[in-house]
């Protein structure tokens, strides 16, 4: 296993590049998917601040 030239961080074997995703800033580079997990999740939870920021505010007009 190999890590990544600017941040260190391990790579998987079949990364296929000497970058990790995050340094890279592309959430289709190499084969982990850790990029793209962060950002899905990443949405979730904004979606999810704002649902109960929503029913915050309504609690507060009742």
């Amino acid at each position: 296993m190999s890590n990544c030239v600017m941040c260190e961080s391990p790579l998987p074997d079949n990364q296929g590049s000497n970058t990790c995703l995050m340094c890279y800033g592309d959430p289709g580079h190499g084969t982990d998917g850790y990029y793209q997990d962060w950002l899905e999740r990443s949405q979730e939870e904004d979606i999810q601040h704002q649902i109960d920021g929503a029913c915050d505010q309504d609690r507060q007009k009742q």
